[in-house]
């Protein structure tokens, strides 16, 4: 018991002096100890403690989910487990809990993942697992400014197209490992549109390679057909175009043409009963005349084709069989087979559709005529340069795939961007370069070193060069400039009229899009008849990605009542890229009868400018000892929330009387001051509506006016 004692105290001096050696003395005497320290990973080991790393899990409910703590111990999880727990960590040791493979169609994060000095057990880390799911889209080219293009995925999700597209994107995205089936639900008008690679099952990644073709030209797509000898044979192209084949069959010719320039993917939707038919030359690109080399070939004996594969450690690997057929390979496989069988007789060509990540994949032994099931097809896998583009989005929007990408060398890489509601994209930059003006999809090609990928959103704001316009019945025509002072193109742009006055009308110079810093023009030619109730109608201007804008328009006639009062003179010189101009009398004549002023003599003498004749009167008249006087009555008038009216002068009081006395606006029985002074103690009057010289203390009506604007 003695020996024994002893040797337990020695062992702790031991840990003691090692942990000591380990975790005080500086690096240069750590060369002389090296030995005595206990390391793993980046724990060191002392007193013989060690604490478990635990936690949660939900949602996962796919195979293949791998974590790893301190990126060494590796730790498969199986589907639906709820938790999980690693090896002990040793006291005052970390750990970092991370994801190092992503279950089928999930993605895993995790939280409260890392710590440091370990003093305890650990069980909360969490790891929370959610469906992936990827954006669908594609280049549009040769639509111009058709419209009416409607596209689906799957049969729904219908996508009306802008006229003058380039791109598209789905609004809801494919769920990890599902397909997608992109289709043309209604043609554009005078246009033939068609997909290519719009159909795929297995999604694992963005799809941005979908292209849509239009053209006004189109080609047949067609080709024969042997062994054919019982009925059931369905065949499609790019996904729909359904050809029911009859039995004995020996040709076949789809009904819907493709678009020149566009593409073609025949399948098998449904195949006869009791036997298999297998395409070849079934896909093709950039068509420029009927195609009739399709060949179909049917069996009722089939054949597997398969084969080995070496080198292959990553994960991504896709092979396809006489174009179609996908066959996603796990890494680390040997070998492979095609779900499908090959008809007897038919050939097959086994190709790489992806690559796995960070190696290239060649195929060997790949084509040949089927006449027993095929072994000898060789997948060899190699590593290969990867380069590493980060991608990000701007504020008010997203893009996709975002982060960190890696990419093989050679290889392309989509992104999508999707804006916030009322955003738009503005442009997209590589390595801070402006490398695209809008567009949802950019596309880097032939990726030969590490890039930035950046994405910024915009605003489209429509501006208007007048609130509002006020024109006169029968006079010139008026003119709004509508201006895009935002930073994106307005996307269908529309503008919706009011229904006008009869005789007046209206036309534009603006097209379905406007470019950021472009303008167009409304004009309005005003007909004999005024605005009902001379009250102001809208046009609102809208666009797809802009909020709605509005300008008040009204036709107005002598009598009108507008701005304060009823519209007595009308100024139809003023420029036509605004309102007319022209005066306003008060809508009754101001209180009691009063005299014009006690003034000798003024320059209140303009037959035409009532403001400056008020104001002059005004200024030498001032408070009149208190008594009121005609100028000073309108100079302090308050009416209809205005107060810039004026006694008129001559010729001011003499066309609103003559213009406002037919409708009853004026009373012929008053007699009314202007402000004109012609002659000393002596003003402009209105009499039965003739113009008189009267005395400045005469007592007349008074009728304000003031100038519209």
């Amino acid at each position: 018991m003695l020996e024994t004692s002893f040797v337990g105290r020695l062992h702790r001096v031991r840990s003691a002096i090692r942990f000591f050696l380990c975790s005080v003395l500086p690096i240069g005497a750590m060369t002389l100890t090296l030995a005595a320290c206990d390391h793993h990973g980046s724990e060191i080991r002392y007193g013989g403690t060690t604490f478990p790393i635990s936690g949660t899990i939900a949602g996962l409910d796919a195979a293949g989910l791998i974590l790893q703590n301190n990126g060494e111990e590796a730790l498969t999880v199986a589907a639906d487990a709820t938790s999980f727990q690693f090896g002990p960590v040793a006291a005052g040791g970390s750990y970092a809990v991370t994801v190092s493979a992503q279950p089928a169609g999930l993605t895993c994060t995790v939280s409260n993942g890392s710590g440091t000095v370990v003093s305890a057990a650990v069980s909360n880390v969490s790891v929370s697992c959610s469906p992936t799911t990827y954006p669908i889209a594609g280049t549009i080219t040769g639509l111009g400014g058709a419209t009416g293009l409607v596209l689906q995925n799957n049969g729904g999700d219908d996508l009306t197209v802008a006229a003058s597209s380039s791109s598209f994107q789905f609004a809801t995205p494919v769920a990890a490992g599902s397909s997608y089936n992109v289709t043309v639900a209604t043609q554009p008008a005078g246009l033939t549109c068609t997909v290519s690679h719009g159909t795929s099952s297995q999604v694992g990644a963005p799809v941005t390679d979908i292209s849509i073709v239009c053209n006004t030209s189109t080609y047949m797509i067609a080709g024969a057909i042997s062994g054919l000898v019982v009925s059931g044979l369905v065949l499609q192209n790019n996904g729909g175009d359904d050809l029911t084949v009859n039995a004995n069959a020996t040709a076949f010719q789809f009904a819907a043409p493709v678009a020149a320039g566009g593409g073609y993917d025949i399948t098998v939707l449904s195949a006869p009963t009791g036997m298999t038919c297998t395409i070849n030359n079934g896909t093709g690109l950039h068509v420029t005349a009927d195609v009739g080399n399709v060949q179909i070939t049917c069996s009722a004996s089939t054949f597997t084709v398969g084969g080995s594969i070496t080198g292959l450690t990553g994960s991504g690997l896709v092979l396809q069989n006489n174009g179609g057929d996908n066959l996603i390979v796990p890494a680390h496989a040997t070998s492979f087979q095609f779900t499908t069988p090959v008809a007897y007789g038919a050939s097959s060509t086994a190709t790489v559709q992806s690559q796995p990540t960070g190696q290239i994949c060649s195929v060997t032994n790949g084509s040949g005529i089927v006449d027993g099931n095929v072994t000898n097809v060789a997948i060899d896998c190699t590593d290969i340069i990867t380069h590493t583009l980060t991608a990000s989005a701007g504020v008010n929007g997203s893009i996709s795939p975002s982060g960190s990408i890696s990419v093989n060398d050679g290889d392309d890489q989509g992104f999508t961007a999707t804006p916030d509601a009322g955003w738009a994209i503005d442009r997209w930059t590589l390595d801070g370069v402006l490398a695209q003006t809008g567009g949802t999809v950019y596309q880097l090609t032939n990726v030969k070193a590490d890039h930035v990928v950046a994405v910024a959103f915009g605003q489209v704001t429509l501006t208007p060069s007048v609130a509002s316009l006020a024109l006169a019945v029968g006079a010139i025509s008026r003119q709004i400039t509508l201006t895009n002072t935002g930073s994106v193109a307005a996307d269908n742009l529309a503008l919706n009229y009011p229904t006008w006055p009869a005789g007046t009308s209206a036309s534009s110079t603006c097209g379905s899009t406007l470019a950021s810093g472009a303008s167009c023009t409304i004009t309005i030619a005003p007909g004999a008849t005024a605005t009902a109730d001379c009250k102001s109608d809208t046009i609102d201007v809208t666009a797809d990605n802009a909020s709605t804008t509005q300008v008040d328009v009204v036709v107005l006639d002598h009598g009108c009542l507008y701005q304060g009062g009823y519209l007595a003179v009308i100024d139809d010189t003023t420029p036509a890229i605004g309102s007319i101009g022209g005066l306003v009398a008060a809508t009754a004549d101001l209180g009691s009868p009063l005299d014009w002023g006690n003034l000798f003599f003024s320059t209140a003498n303009s037959l035409t400018d009532g403001a400056a004749n008020t104001a002059v009167i005004v200024d030498v008249l001032r408070s009149n000892g208190g008594n009121p006087y005609a100028a000073g009555a309108c100079d302090s008038l308050t009416d209809g929330s205005y107060s810039d009216w004026y006694l008129p002068a001559q010729d001011q009081l003499l066309d609103s009387y003559n213009n406002l006395i037919g409708d009853g606006s004026l009373s012929p029985g008053n007699n009314y001051w202007s402000s004109t002074q012609l002659s000393p103690m002596n003003a402009s009057a209105l009499i039965g509506g003739v113009i008189a010289d009267l005395s400045v203390f005469t007592v007349n009506s008074i009728r304000c006016v003031r100038t519209i604007n």
